[in-house]
């Protein structure tokens, strides 16, 4: 994997390292950046990780001129490849996560990590948002989609909004890179299995943008029809527990001819992926 960086910190001085992969971005990451500016956080307690994944625009160039630090990831086509990537270069204490179409508040991370308490991984509120005068596809999206209150009701959260104490990857290892999708699902129901504390904060917000075009629904539905065969029928299921059953229906003809080869007893350390931190 290659790695370049553009800003550097002292060693244990972070409390939280956000990471965030991309593919492409250069027409929502501006949003991203922007808001990271903007976040109710002491910057000099933060490191902020962009992955690229093999970008063919001008993301790199974005994220260079930001000041925050670039990594890339050329090796594997996966956004949990990059997270991967961005995992091993962290140094805080709490390992935030969002995407590259995402907006957070504000007030995100400060209220996330308040948030924890004696927990060990804590999800906050995907606000889905349709534009005024969206069509009826946006308004569905907006109503259904990443309803991240219903998947730690099932025991999971997605990657969108996530805040992981690092001792959990240490214990547990990193994502499973060999998922399309749902390498989130896999993780953070491999946490909760392990006995780890999942919670809920619907004040810790990430705004992203509905779904209004079939193109758009239609390409998400097809990843995550991979992503639930390479996952098995016992964690599809546990997936399709995650929201409104209809928003998977174009995924579901992909889930019946996916490979359901991969292994969910994964081959990771049981301790030692990540250094402790001082």
């Amino acid at each position: 994997m290659k790695a370049s960086t553009t800003t550097t910190a002292d060693p244990g001085a972070t409390d939280v390292s956000i990471i965030v992969p991309v593919h492409n971005g250069e027409e929502t990451l501006p949003a991203l950046l922007s808001a990271f500016g903007r976040l109710d956080y002491p910057p000099d307690r933060l490191e902020i990780i962009i992955v690229d994944n093999n970008s063919t625009d001008r993301t790199p160039e974005l994220v260079r001129d930001s000041g925050f630090i670039l990594l890339s990831e050329t090796q594997v086509q996966s956004s949990y490849a990059a997270r991967n990537l961005g995992l091993y270069q962290a140094r805080g204490k709490f390992l935030a996560f969002t995407d590259a179409d995402c907006e957070p508040d504000p007030g995100w991370l400060a209220r996330g990590i308040a948030s924890l308490g004696d927990a060990d991984l804590v999800a906050g509120r995907i606000l889905v948002e349709a534009p005024p005068g969206g069509n009826i596809l946006a308004r569905w999206s907006a109503d259904n989609d990443l309803r991240q209150d219903l998947a730690v009701r099932n025991g999971w959260a997605a990657t969108a909004n996530l805040i992981v104490r690092r001792e959990v990857f240490n214990r547990l290892g990193p994502f499973d890179a060999r998922l399309q999708s749902g390498g989130d699902f896999e993780f953070t129901k491999r946490a909760t299995h392990a006995g780890y504390r999942l919670v809920y904060a619907p004040e810790s917000v990430v705004r992203h943008p509905a779904r209004a075009e079939w193109r758009e629904v239609l390409h998400v539905a097809r990843r995550r029809g991979v992503g639930l065969g390479q996952l098995g029928p016992a964690g599809g299921a546990g997936m399709l527990a995650y929201q409104d059953w209809r928003s998977w229906l174009p995924g579901l003809r992909i889930f019946r001819l996916s490979p359901t080869t991969f292994t969910r007893h994964l081959p990771w350390p049981s301790t030692g992926f990540l250094s402790p931190m001082p």
